[in-house]
């Protein structure tokens, strides 16, 4: 059987080039399926020695997903290819053309790029549905992600509308539970599992978010507008979770499943939430050093800063002076929200980082000068033409000043990577 190589290749002069694009697809092809292309040609096609095995369509934006997938899988369909994908930008889908199914990796629909080892494995197992972890994490994880699931509706029912105001609601609960794995002696949690449903908003809104505030000298909790008898439910639900035995990205997995599926039905998932491929991606493209400075001015939940504390952590010695310098000298965030709150959460419960994080407009407050800026700037903002001609008196809109001053905002020599709205490059 025909194995695919473990990296993704795509210099034309490379012996073991595996990834072709377009035209020069052809020239790997056998003479029926050229002629199957009749003239067509796909944007990339991953090959297996001279097998292709994988399609991937990619779109603009503001083309339908919808587009590129039918468009995929009659490319795949031309040249006998098992696996298909397509995206524009934000949206990932997969399709297995054998089975008419999409594919699956960890029982999780796959939904971002995938790496080449694990094609690899889709390949030589014939299937949409491929496993890499022991059952314990996926039964974890898929129990996880139908708890979530579950709550949502809870929440939805208890007359919390708003996607974003749903996860808020939710990320205060499972923060406390986490916390609560991590200091046995912390009787918090035991507290809301036993103090009556009526008592439950009072306990939150006063002792909790007072108690944290003195734990970690700033604003985390945001106070809960659900009834007792909502957020007893929320609590029972999660209580036989062992959430620490999840692993860390498991649990960044399901945040994100979570917040996609509370804010996709009011269209603003893109404002909270860039995409984990897209973070991984320019974080490693960036590759900031430990020792120097990360920066986010418009953080939203903390994916950049949470990517970039990771980097970091791996770099770092484990003793008393670097961990310092790690957690409170290395990644910092700005979010004009609230949002800012549950970005500290994120930090806290993904190894801390969080005393970097503070909640303003940074198009009104001046910044230190960092070595390297990552942000998904927010499109279209409104902004007062004042606050837009303070960044620069250059700036035309909102979106410039937000990219002037992501400028702005990094040292002399150092480096940034910023998603920015079609069009913008002319700023």
């Amino acid at each position: 059987m025909a194995s695919v190589v473990y990296n993704s290749l795509l210099e034309p002069e490379h012996p073991n080039r595996n990834v072709y694009i377009e035209r020069s697809i052809v020239s790997r092809l056998s003479a029926i399926q050229r002629r199957n292309l009749d003239g067509l040609a796909p944007d990339y096609v991953f090959f297996s020695e001279n097998v292709p095995i994988a399609v991937l369509e990619a779109k603009k934006p503001n083309v339908s997903i919808n587009s590129a997938f039918e468009q995929g899988i009659d490319y795949a369909e031309r040249l006998d290819c098992e696996f298909v994908f397509a995206c524009n930008g934000a949206t990932f889908k997969s399709f297995h053309t054998p089975s008419g199914e999409p594919m699956f990796l960890n029982s999780l629909e796959v939904s971002e790029p995938l790496s080449p080892a694990h094609l690899r494995r889709f390949w030589q197992e014939r299937s949409n549905s491929v496993t890499t972890v022991p059952d314990r994490v996926i039964e974890s994880r898929a129990q996880l992600i139908e708890v979530f699931e579950s709550l949502n509706n809870v929440l939805r029912q208890a007359g919390i509308r708003a996607g974003l105001e749903r996860f808020t609601e939710f990320s205060n609960i499972l923060f406390l539970k986490l916390l609560s794995e991590k200091d046995s002696e912390n009787q918090t949690w035991q507290d809301l599992l036993a103090k009556p449903e009526k008592d439950l908003p009072g306990y939150l809104n006063r002792y909790v978010i007072d108690d944290l505030r003195r734990r970690y000298q700033s604003e985390v909790l945001s106070e809960t507008k659900v009834n007792g008898r909502a957020l007893k439910k929320v609590v029972r639900e999660l209580n036989p979770l062992h959430l620490m035995s999840v692993d860390e990205d498991l649990k960044g997995v399901a945040f994100e499943h979570f917040l996609s599926r509370t804010t996709a039905s009011n269209n603003d998932l893109g404002e909270y939430f860039t995409p984990r491929h897209v973070v991984r991606f320019m974080t490693h493209l960036l590759n900031p050093q430990f020792g120097e400075t990360v920066y986010d001015p418009f953080c939203g939940t903390g994916g950049f800063l949470i990517e970039a504390f990771r980097h970091l952590g791996q770099q770092a010695r484990p003793t008393e002076d670097a961990m310092r310098i790690l957690h409170h000298e290395s990644v910092y965030g700005r979010e004009i929200t609230t949002t800012a709150r549950i970005a500290k959460m994120n930090m806290i419960l993904f190894g801390d980082g969080h005393s970097g994080v503070s909640q303003g407009s940074s198009l009104v407050s001046a910044d230190n000068l960092h070595d390297c800026v990552l942000s998904n700037i927010p499109f279209s903002l409104e902004a007062d033409s004042d606050v837009i001609t303070a960044v620069d008196a250059g700036a035309q809109n909102a979106d410039e000043a937000c990219l002037l001053h992501c400028f702005n905002s990094v040292k002399q020599g150092g480096s940034m990577a910023v998603v920015v709205p079609e069009g913008l490059a002319a700023c």
